[in-house]
């Protein structure tokens, strides 16, 4: 079965541009070609306005996130200032400001894999303006 399956991905077409190491990029005759023309390649394909929109949404993620953790632990620490007894909503909303911090770390943790996401949508749309189809 693994022979099978060995010898299907041998004859399975391969795409035309393939990444040898970024920005390291190879075309189907083996000539190298750089990351600024990949990205030239795949200009027309609206591969580079995806990219661009999932960056911002990204970007509009962390802003939001952290606008939220700055104000809950603000929240928190004026719940916590209040009198004896009066103080103990502060500790399920300082839990809240923990998981919105979590959240946010994170977003910013993801970034790696999202950056090679974002370089596969590009060499996918490279491909697609070369005319190839999966």
């Amino acid at each position: 079965m693994l022979a099978f399956a060995a010898l299907f991905a041998l004859a399975a077409p391969q795409p035309p541009l393939v990444e040898i190491d970024h920005p390291r990029y190879a075309d189907a005759l083996g000539e190298p070609l750089d990351w600024d023309e990949v990205r030239d390649l795949a200009r027309g394909t609206g591969a580079l306005g995806q990219v661009r929109r999932r960056r911002a949404g990204r970007w509009v993620l962390r802003g939001l996130f952290a606008g939220a953790t700055a104000t809950a632990a603000w929240g928190t620490f004026e719940l916590a200032r209040l009198d004896e007894g009066r103080n103990w909503p502060a500790l399920p909303l300082g839990l809240q400001t923990a998981s919105l911090g979590l959240c946010e770390v994170l977003l910013w943790t993801n970034t790696p894999s999202a950056i090679l996401e974002d370089r596969t949508i590009i060499v996918g749309g490279a491909n697609r303006a070369l005319g190839w189809r999966r």
